[in-house]
């Protein structure tokens, strides 16, 4: 049996059902859009706002009465739900065989391990990468409306790039924690507050200059949209720090499972 073939039909209903979460929320978002859109009076009253609030929710310094001021907006959740995704399908696509007691099939298969581990990496790129598709798609519909114009749509395509890359350093590291860890239900766990707490650093780094060391430990300061859009594009910084966390956890991976005791 082709492992990735397996992978992907073994994650069909997931990503089904991501697919409709992102769509739903991107529907829900721009509903919500049609009270900022060329409307002053929603940017004076959010330029009124507490700081902080607005730091928390990737709100402050953004023009939402635009397309790219809202969309910068968008995508921080975007980054979150995907990013959620991704670690957890990374910890899924590890720690299933375990889970399932369907390790001593897969092992019992003419395969070497490092063959199996570069089929379900394959199929967990895929799955994001698919997803990222899901989520544009989802946002060329909502926008249409608004006639959008070329300036738009390259930010759009920067931000759902960002998206995928921030997805492959969640991936890599939730492949990481789940052929680390000794038990499934810790290792999801650990995965997801993982993104959580990476979410509040870039909260935290973002109210004090005095911890701007911060934003090298969280991916969402890598590909902050309101930078993306000020620097028309990505910090070489960022792109490097992002290939480094994906080499080095997929090295770990590809180090530790093929070495790990598996719980048949």
């Amino acid at each position: 049996m082709n492992i990735f073939i397996r992978e992907m039909r073994d994650h069909r209903k997931g990503f089904i059902i991501w697919s409709v979460v992102i769509l739903v929320f991107m529907v829900m978002a721009f509903v919500e859009f049609e009270a900022y859109y060329d409307n002053p009076e929603m940017a004076e009253i959010l330029d009124n706002m507490p700081r902080g609030m607005l730091e928390a929710f990737g709100m402050y310094g953004a023009n939402l009465t635009t397309i790219n001021g809202y969309m910068s907006i968008v995508a921080l959740y975007l980054y979150i739900m995907l990013g959620i995704f991704a670690v957890l399908l990374g910890n899924n696509i590890i720690g299933k065989e375990e889970r399932d007691k369907t390790g001593e099939f897969l092992m019992s298969m003419p395969i070497k391990r490092y063959r199996i581990l570069i089929s379900k990496v394959a199929a967990a790129v895929a799955n994001c990468f698919f997803l990222t598709l899901v989520a544009g798609a989802g946002i060329a519909i909502s926008v249409n409306r608004y006639n959008p114009d070329w300036e738009n749509v390259k930010y759009i395509l920067q931000l759902l790039l960002a998206t995928f890359l921030i997805q492959m350093i969640f991936l890599s590291l939730g492949l990481l924690i789940a052929a680390s860890a000794k038990a499934f239900k810790k290792s999801s766990a650990i995965s997801v507050t993982l993104v959580i707490v990476t979410y509040i650093i870039s909260v935290i780094q973002s109210l004090s200059d005095s911890v701007e060391f911060l934003k090298y430990f969280t991916p969402f300061k890598y590909y902050q949209a309101s930078e993306i859009l000020k620097n028309d594009g990505f910090q070489g910084i960022y792109l490097v720090l992002t290939l480094l966390i994906v080499f080095l956890a997929l090295f770990g991976v590809f180090f530790v499972y093929p070495r790990r005791d598996m719980k048949l």
